[in-house]
């Protein structure tokens, strides 16, 4: 199935394009004027209606002004056409910019935390073993996303016992608007509380600053369960918006660590760099509030869904598949890629060039450019139109090939290949950085067909649903216009239908249909909520565990050295 996205054409090629369709159309007419004037100049001299026949220039000069009306009609039409054609939907720059700074508080305080690992490591009472107990408190606050998750599938049961009928009118759950504030709240406070507590020990052990590192991760790690619903309610262009910021994350809080260690002592302390972060997460959350609250964002949603009641999004969600192919594959492809790309390729990276020339250049180079080439990616993938099902695997299988090639080389240590090659580290290098590009751009691909899939089927179902509402009020009105013509019953015929000795009359049971298991099954799985993003953000969750998981049991059997 091939995705229609937008893209951007150059104004250079689109002008020559217009200016070739205009002239052909110029063309044609200027020869349509030519041929009428001859044919009436022809018939005025046979008719003899000499003075009918007017000066030459006058006519040119007609005909001109008419051409020129006419070419600029045209080119305002191929104008129109081309750019329709080309770009597709094209989103609102303002609202683009403000998701991009939305997706910079996913990872940015978990990535710039490690990146001080180097600053840390001189500090602590642990210390370089402050890294292990930083990724045991991130890997427990990974047990609040899944109890939220769980949380969420089985909303809909809890509210239906709690307040059986409703009738909130609300584009977005108010579960998760308070959830994503909540989240903001809890990053920004737990950075500021780290810039105070992280250098203060507690019996020879940095606990306050572990503290604040699973408050940290707890937001950061719960955010692919809510950020992703969140674009949903939005255009498909929309969800690369929020892959490039989150893909940004990496790279901001590589520069802010960089500029900080450009000299030989840093320029400023670790609770500067927290102050910083903590600053860059307000950002996203002013941005989260201009998009959850302002009426402007709301032009850019998928459907005014203000104007639905609590029952018409019900029945849309109802009528949805349970589980189609493309979300199906979005988890999938989600789950593997967050495998290799949080996991996998992460976790072995200095392993495959610690037995290589300048092993720590490769290793520089190859993080940094792949944090560079990430959000590229995910901007690319937005703007390459077509990605039917053949190009998305060849797209898959490069990143699947050169992230095995690299596990293979890690597994052969410490005798790899050409051991000792500048070259082969070079080509080594060269391989990381596509591989972390195709992940990238698979990624937020896959949200994408995923996300305009579910768009064009919600649109199908509304459309349904409003033609069958239309339907029911014209036969309503048709039994209204019948009844009314039905003579009301007289006092005596009243009283004849009354039931003698004053016997009530009793309904007979009806015998109800039983439902099959597979009718049971289908009822049960409506009232979870089973959204295909947040679907997809905890598959993300779950392959960046199971990955790190082996890894580490992989590393500790010394499988890597």
């Amino acid at each position: 199935m091939t995705e229609t996205s937008g893209r951007v054409v150059a104004s250079a090629d689109l002008k020559e394009v217009v200016d070739d369709q205009v002239q052909q159309h110029a063309d044609v007419v200027d020869n349509h004027h030519q041929q009428q004037y001859q044919a009436s100049a022809e018939k005025a001299i046979a008719n003899g209606q000499s003075d009918v026949v007017v000066n030459d220039a006058q006519v040119l000069d007609k005909m001109g002004e008419i051409t020129k009306n006419e070419m600029n009609q045209t080119e305002r039409f191929y104008l129109r056409k081309i750019v329709a054609k080309t770009c597709s939907d094209p989103p609102n720059l303002i609202i683009y910019s403000l998701i991009i700074l939305f997706g910079l508080s996913s990872w940015i305080a978990v990535n710039g935390i490690y990146s001080e690992i180097p600053l840390l490591g001189y500090v602590m009472p642990e210390g370089y073993a402050i890294a292990v107990d930083m990724n045991l408190s991130l890997q427990l606050a990974n047990i609040v996303p899944f109890m939220y998750f769980v949380f969420m599938i089985f909303k809909k049961m809890i509210q239906r016992k709690l307040k059986p009928t409703t009738t909130r009118k609300s584009t977005f759950d108010i579960v998760d608007t308070v959830s994503i504030l909540s989240l903001f709240v809890i990053g920004i406070g737990a950075l500021i509380g780290m810039s105070f507590l992280w250098n203060i020990p507690i019996n020879g052990r940095s606990w306050p600053f572990l503290i604040m590192m699973f408050l940290v991760g707890v937001s950061d790690c719960t955010s692919t369960l809510l950020f992703y619903p969140f674009v949903l309610h939005f255009k498909h262009a929309y969800s690369s918006a929020l892959l490039i910021g989150e893909s940004l994350t990496g790279l901001i809080a590589s520069i802010i660590s960089i500029i900080q260690n450009s000299t030989p002592t840093p320029l400023f302390p670790f609770w500067v760099f927290c102050i910083i972060i903590a600053g860059i997460t307000a950002i996203s959350l002013v941005s989260y509030c201009l998009l959850r609250f302002l009426p402007y964002s709301k032009k850019e949603l998928r459907r005014d869904v203000d104007a639905l009641d609590e029952e018409t999004r019900e029945l849309i969600v109802k009528k949805r598949p349970l589980m189609t192919w493309s979300t199906v594959r979005l988890i999938f492809f989600q789950f593997l890629i967050s495998c290799s790309e949080n996991g996998v390729v992460v976790s072995i990276m200095p392993y495959v060039f610690a037995h290589y020339k300048h092993h720590a250049t490769l290793l520089q180079y190859a993080i940094t450019i792949g944090m560079i080439i990430s959000p590229i990616a995910s901007g690319v993938a937005y703007l390459v139109p077509f990605y039917n099902f053949f190009i998305a695997m060849f797209c898959h299988l490069i990143w699947i090939v050169g992230a095995c090639f690299l596990t293979v080389i890690a597994f052969n240590n410490p005798n790899p290949p050409l051991k000792y090659s500048t070259a082969f580290g070079g080509f080594l290098v060269v391989v990381a950085i596509l591989t972390k590009g195709f992940m990238s751009f698979c990624k937020t691909k896959e949200f994408l067909h995923s996300h305009q899939v579910i768009e064009k089927q919600d649109e199908m179902i509304y459309k349904k649903l409003l033609l069958e509402s239309r339907k029911k009020t014209e036969q309503t009105q048709h039994v209204e216009e019948k009844l009314e013509q039905i003579e009301p019953i007289s006092t005596e015929q009243q009283e004849a239908t009354i039931v003698p000795n004053g016997e009530e009359i009793i309904d007979l049971p009806i015998n109800q249909k039983k439902l099959t298991f597979g009718e049971r099954l289908r009822d049960a799985l409506t009232q979870m909520d089973l959204n295909p993003f947040r679907c997809a953000g905890f598959g993300i969750q779950i392959g960046a565990l199971v990955a790190t998981v082996t890894v580490k049991l992989f590393s500790d059997a010394h499988y890597f050295s």
